[in-house]
């Protein structure tokens, strides 16, 4: 079914347009498409889904400020029973908490096919400078104590990402 081309009574009750509805519907299709990248059940409906995030609907969001749904402890399904509305900054901060989200192992395979091995590629990207080679930009600050964000501003012919090294 698609769900960005349904009109809901209690949206239209809310004032919300039909290209908003459609929004709307469009992000309940998107939570579901990142639940299952992230190897994690879903079991709302649309009509769950709706009711569950009431009038809190216009504020969700992943901006600072804006609601997300999030599950106790970070873990079990996305249902009615186990999800609570809470802000993109605090849902984030769990994590830093040492209540970490731990990527499922069929996520962890899927992105390091994707990114060639590397779980995160941006970090162990090697990066070029007039003094040589180092194994990240990260790297190439601590060694050389520069700011390698304004030198690759300022000078992109010298500071740049090495694309491909063999």
């Amino acid at each position: 079914m698609r769900y960005m081309n349904k009109i809901h009574p209690f949206l239209t009750s809310l004032g919300l347009t039909e290209q908003q509805q459609k929004k709307i519907g469009t992000a309940f299709q998107q939570q579901i498409r990142d639940s299952r990248v992230r190897n994690i059940e879903f079991k709302f409906t649309y009509e769950e889904w709706i009711n569950w995030w009431g009038v809190d609907i216009l504020k969700k969001g992943r901006k600072s400020g804006q609601l997300v749904m999030a599950r106790y402890k970070d873990q079990g399904c996305y249902e009615p029973t186990n999800c609570y509305k809470s802000t993109c900054n605090a849902n984030v901060s769990l994590k830093h908490k040492g209540e970490t989200h731990y990527w499922s192992p069929k996520a962890r395979e899927a992105m390091s096919k994707t990114h060639k091995g590397r779980l995160v590629p941006w970090v162990e990207k090697p990066f070029m400078t007039p003094q040589g080679l180092f194994k990240s930009k990260a790297e190439a600050h601590r060694q050389l104590g520069l700011d390698m964000s304004y030198y690759m501003r300022t000078r992109p012919t010298q500071y740049y990402y090495v694309k491909d090294v063999t």
